[in-house]
């Protein structure tokens, strides 16, 4: 068995029942739905000649990236480990919100859900007796991916666990000398912060071996916007060539998936060093998905950008309609101030003006709507410096949103990028102050309507649309439940 193993924990590693619809939204913790709905909706993922069919993307960029190194390493189920770590030196761990710090949507309050859920899945895997056991005889454990930063700010749940080194930041130009060290039993550092000089060209990045969960494909890395709060922010923009990305294509569509996520910051902005879109380019690009894939999704895209040039929404939807109903992105909306933008994302909006931003808002989502395009957009409270009146102003936008589809997700602030300005973080609407009870409250009413009015999008040619629409109803009459006997809750308090 190979000396070096890369796994996630089952929130991350799993084979979806309904994959493409929900997929996207729900990886991680499930924090969307309630305990039982995830249960039954995920399952162990499927093992072919002793390793994973399918993982998460970032999972096989890194698995790639050493496999072209010369490593032999084998990418494993959560279920094998038992089985496989013994005799392994190197145990890798993809990350995405580890320790329950990444957001908090308020919507498990909802379901009556413990604030322990986001983490509960990795304590299952790195807490597992047999990964203890193998400790003990040696095994190196290195953390990476998105949630790795969290580490940084629990530096005592290192020894805790077991970590011998946290990652944080792209690693293909700092993996070699880590897993060498491993491998020859020399101590790791304990944190490794990647920098600015150790950010990856484009060949340095190695495209993947094996397929990605829900055939998700990146076709860039950075952002031009550079939020205070990002973590991306920092890192250089990149955007793959076709060729590289068809590569990729290929193997997911070889598995035999139909369906595909082109992931970056802004989709809009493919191929571009600028704010200003490139419809050729973005159509072109579409046009050489669809090649591979019958059904696709982004992960996000920008207000300003989807507004930047004339009828950009408007093309795009006309050849992605040719072969599906809708299209769902996630697009950051964050505030309805624009002192506060001004002060924290003043890039946001560009090429447009600050002041222009709510009404940016309300034409993109507008245009949107028109044009089958589901965006998940989140709300940001708790940002620095955000006063009483920036709170009303985001609450006035939301109550402007309800003609909208879209789902709105209220997110407490947590500092990523160059802030370091951080509040409590809250786990409960006890702890928020009234408007941003109000601004929760006014989402979830929003949600609960849309989410009504658009589920039938989401299921109709599913073979399980009949238990999508039982869960569903159910999903929806909790929520409602539950939301009520809250707002009664806390008036009484």
């Amino acid at each position: 068995m190979n000396k070096i193993l890369l796994t996630a924990d089952k929130s991350l590693l799993n084979d979806f029942h309904l994959k493409q619809n929900i997929s996207q939204f729900f990886y991680g913790s499930g924090d969307l739905l309630p305990s039982w709905v995830f249960k039954l909706l995920v399952n162990n993922p499927k093992v072919e000649n002793g390793i994973v069919k399918f993982a998460p993307y970032s999972l096989r960029k890194i698995e790639a990236k050493l496999i072209d190194l010369g490593y032999n390493v084998s990418t494993i189920s959560h279920t094998q480990v038992p089985k496989l770590i013994q005799n392994a030196k190197v145990l890798g761990i993809h990350s995405v919100n580890p320790l329950g710090m990444a957001f908090n949507t308020y919507l498990r309050n909802f379901l009556n859900e413990k604030s322990e859920k986001p983490k509960y899945f990795f304590n299952e895997l790195i807490q597992n007796k047999y990964l203890k056991k193998a400790k003990k005889n040696g095994l190196k454990i290195i953390i990476g991916g998105q949630g790795a930063w969290q580490f940084k700010h629990n530096p005592d749940l290192l020894a805790e666990y077991g970590i011998d080194c946290v990652i944080i930041g792209e690693s293909e130009l700092v993996i070699d000398d880590i897993i060498t060290k491993a491998l020859n039993d020399k101590k790791l550092p304990t944190i490794v912060n990647v920098s600015n000089k150790q950010i990856p060209s484009l060949d340095d990045i190695s495209e993947i071996k094996y397929p990605s969960i829900s055939g998700c494909i990146e076709i860039g890395r950075g952002c031009p916007r550079h939020c205070k709060f990002c973590e991306v922010t920092k890192t250089n923009l990149r955007w793959y060539p076709k060729s590289k990305i068809e590569k990729e294509l290929i193997i997911n569509k070889i598995s035999g998936l139909k369906y595909g996520i082109l992931h970056a910051e802004d989709v809009f902005l493919y191929g571009q060093n600028s704010v200003i879109p490139n419809k050729k380019k973005i159509l072109d690009l579409i046009g050489l998905t669809q090649k591979y894939y019958q059904n696709i999704h982004f992960t996000h895209i920008s207000v300003a950008s989807s507004l930047a040039i004339p009828d950009l929404i408007e093309n795009v939807m006309e050849q992605i309609l040719q072969n599906q109903d809708y299209l769902v992105v996630e697009i950051g909306i964050e505030t309805g101030s624009v002192d506060l933008l001004k002060k924290n994302m003043e890039s946001k909006v560009k090429p447009f003006n600050p002041e222009q931003w709510c009404n940016m808002i309300y034409e993109a989502l507008g245009k949107m709507h028109d044009n089958m395009i589901i965006p998940f957009c989140s709300i940001i409270f708790g940002l620095p410096n955000e006063t009483i009146s920036d709170k009303e102003k985001t609450l006035e936008l939301i109550k402007n949103l309800k003609e909208f589809r879209c789902v709105l997700f209220p997110v407490n602030y947590i500092p990523l990028g160059n802030q370091k300005e951080q509040r409590r973080f809250s786990d409960n609407m006890e702890e928020l102050d009234d408007i941003e009870k109000e601004i929760c409250f006014r989402c979830l009413d929003h949600d609960i309507k849309w989410i009504n009015n658009s589920k039938k999008y989401f299921y109709k040619k599913s073979k399980y649309r009949f238990l999508i629409d039982l869960l569903s109803k159910i999903w929806i009459l909790q929520y409602k439940r539950n939301v009520s006997n809250y707002k009664k809750q806390l008036k009484n308090k």
